[in-house]
């Protein structure tokens, strides 16, 4: 899990679709805001990706582990929202990695 103090609270989740630079994927979108201070997380998964609540929370859960795995390759300063589409249900855990890492700006 993402420490609590690296989330993104609700009104910064806007403020990032709106004003935030995007990267595509065929199954999510990567929002990225410069911001000051440490890096933010926030992950949107509506209910176009799912009906099922249980379904929505498997997919951020998932992400959130695949964020935390490269956390440390990341620069800070930013404002993260990773919102998913619906073929991002169909994705096994391997997949999805494959995407989110692409996305990512990985420091090398």
């Amino acid at each position: 899990m993402i420490p609590q103090n690296r989330r993104i609270g609700k009104r910064l989740i806007e403020q990032v679709i709106k004003d935030g630079k995007s990267l595509y994927s065929p199954y999510l979108t990567l929002k990225i805001l410069p911001t000051e201070g440490p890096s933010l997380w926030g992950f949107v998964v509506s209910k176009k990706v799912s009906k099922k609540a249980v379904e929505r929370n498997f997919i951020k859960r998932r992400a959130r582990y695949i964020v935390r795995k490269n956390i440390n390759k990341l620069a800070d300063g930013y404002l993260y929202v990773m919102i998913f589409k619906p073929e991002a249900r169909h994705l096994t855990f391997n997949e999805l990695e494959q995407e989110v890492v692409k996305l990512l700006p990985i420091n090398k």
